[in-house]
């Protein structure tokens, strides 16, 4: 969907915390994404020799972390989308509604 242009549009309260809770869970994400990747390295190299690295490296799950990594985006992409939805039920300007809406469908600025 191609983004609407929107002219003169004042945020109100609600939608400001909308748009402050989509950047805690954007932070969040990033966190988890962070998180999933050193708690796996550490686990393979932290207080390990070469011979526990070299087990711990066989016996990891890549193939597990590869889809949870891979899941992050789509995780946060669902919380958007609800967050759109509500805020865009609990408006009444039509402008914030349709910024809302474009959220909800994931517009594309071209």
């Amino acid at each position: 969907m191609k983004c609407p242009h929107i002219e003169n549009m004042k945020f109100s309260k609600t939608s400001i915390n909308a748009l402050n809770e989509i950047k805690r869970k954007k932070h969040l994400s990033n966190l988890l994404s962070t998180f999933l990747v050193t708690g796996n390295l550490s686990t393979i190299f932290l207080g390990a020799n070469t011979l526990s690295s070299t087990y711990s490296v066989y016996s990891t799950d890549f193939v597990t972390l590869t889809r949870a990594m891979k899941a992050v985006p789509i995780l946060l992409r669902s919380q958007v989308e609800n967050i759109a939805a509500d805020t865009y039920m609990s408006l009444t300007n039509y402008k914030e509604k349709q910024f809302w809406k474009a959220v909800y469908l994931g517009c594309k600025v071209k």
